[in-house]
């Protein structure tokens, strides 16, 4: 039994982990990264900003990952206070 409903689940994780089911969800910018250190910062920068509108969320990730330009290499090149004052 527990066989069966694993192999549901991989049949369901196959057909929709897709990226264009993602959108609008502020999760769609992982996909814009390769590294997967970029990707964990992305995710936490989306889900400490995700609440309230759908819209301003994405707004407000943008704004943030495109001040820094490389979110690893961001963190890695920056100190804490500059983080800080962003």
């Amino acid at each position: 039994m527990a066989k069966a409903k694993k192999a549901v689940f991989e049949r369901l994780y196959d057909d929709l982990n897709r990226r264009k089911y993602v959108s609008p969800d502020p999760l769609q910018f992982l996909y814009d990264y390769e590294d997967s250190a970029d990707r964990e910062i992305v995710g936490l920068v989306a889900s400490s900003l995700a609440y309230g509108r759908v819209a301003q969320i994405l707004k407000s990730v943008d704004k943030v990952l495109s001040a820094m330009d490389g979110p690893k290499k961001f963190l890695e090149s920056s100190s804490f206070r500059e983080i800080k004052s962003c």
